[in-house]
């Protein structure tokens, strides 16, 4: 479909009070005969006593004096354009206009065709309810955030498709005509993309927490394992007499139960094997107390100084989403900003009172 106006100011930001574009202050130059183009991006200045103006290397660069009928006779264009015919008409494909590099203009593509229609997806950025998750896909946020260009290029394009109005674009430049009215686009994504993917997430630590709590109430509840731990505690503090940073210890971490069995005696038997046959000389009953090790053994697989860590970084992106929401919310010129804060911020503060209570859990 044709690609919907240009608004009055530059996107995300309001017309009124904004400088003027700079304009061309040299005088047009007029050819006597078609020459070939020189293909470049034009950079026009602002003027030297603007306040705030930096200076640039442009500033130092003067144009020399040149015999312009010397280069348009050097550089004339002779190549003859042939009339065409009814079938060379039929043939003639229009060329596309490009305003992205040709190998970035590729990788858009190639994500932008898997995307749904840039209407589709301006609909689904802004059309945002209370079951916003259930409707919305990952593939379709993710491939958009890959994707879609910076805004310093996008504000390029954009004046580029003011110049040349009835110009037809390449697909991704096309794809970003079509959608860039909607405004914080990069923020709207990013937030979704959390709440799309924090299920996922908040299983990756459930899991080890309810291993670990289910250690601990066993560890609670069983002599067996406070005499095996006790024993373990023992052996490892001999072991590591005189060492000043491991040695006199009054407990250690419960993933160090693993490390038990790489430790050998000198007739090449493991540790384990001794804690399990003093375990033996106490009580007959402890014989194959490696079984009752269950809660324990299932909870050293997971390095939990490491999920602890990963945690924290995961409640520090629920407070960047929330920080990101903030950024759409108080966009006066954001159409979708009432519906991001009813409906995404209820979402995100419900994620942090979860986040919450899991870390309770996890200070235990």
């Amino acid at each position: 479909g044709a690609a919907p106006p240009l608004p009055g100011g530059m996107p995300g930001r309001p017309a009124f009070g904004r400088s003027l574009k700079p304009k061309p202050t040299k005088p047009a130059i007029k050819l006597s005969k078609k020459v070939k183009p020189y293909q470049w991006r034009r950079l026009l200045h602002e003027p030297k006593d603007k306040k705030g103006r930096v200076h640039i290397i442009w500033d130092d660069i003067k144009e020399i004096e040149l015999n312009q009928q010397e280069v348009e006779d050097l550089f004339e264009d002779k190549r003859k354009v042939k009339l065409a015919t009814e079938e060379t008409k039929k043939k003639k494909v229009k060329t596309k206009k490009q305003f992205f590099d040709a190998e970035v203009s590729q990788i858009m593509c190639i994500v932008m065709k898997r995307l749904p229609k840039p209407t589709v997806m301006a609909e689904m950025l802004t059309n945002i309810d209370d079951n916003f998750t259930s409707k919305l896909q990952g593939n379709s946020v993710n491939g958009l955030l890959r994707a879609w260009p910076e805004e310093s290029d996008i504000h390029s394009l954009l004046e580029e498709y003011a110049a040349n109005p009835g110009e037809t674009w390449d697909f991704a430049e096309d794809y970003v005509i079509n959608l860039h009215h909607i405004k914080n686009i990069r923020q709207k994504c990013e937030v979704i993309r959390f709440c799309l993917e924090y299920g996922e997430q908040e299983e990756f630590f459930l899991e080890p927490l309810t291993k670990l709590e289910s250690a601990l109430k066993e560890l609670e509840e069983s002599k067996l394992l406070k005499d095996a731990l006790a024993t373990i505690l023992t052996l490892g503090n001999i072991l590591n007499g005189g060492n000043k940073t491991k040695g006199q210890a009054d407990g250690f971490a419960i993933e160090g139960i693993v490390k038990v069995n790489s430790i050998k005696d000198v007739n090449n038997k493991s540790a384990m094997e001794y804690v399990a046959a003093k375990l033996n000389a106490m009580n007959s009953e402890y014989r194959g107390f490696k079984k009752t090790l269950r809660g324990l053994y299932d909870s050293k697989n997971n390095d939990l100084k490491e999920i602890s860590d990963l945690f924290v970084g995961f409640m520090g992106q629920n407070n960047l989403a929330k920080n990101t929401l903030e950024i759409i919310i108080n966009s006066k010129d954001d159409s979708a900003a009432e519906a991001y804060e009813k409906h995404v911020k209820k979402k995100l503060f419900s994620y942090s009172d979860k986040l919450e209570e899991m870390k309770s859990r996890f200070d235990v």
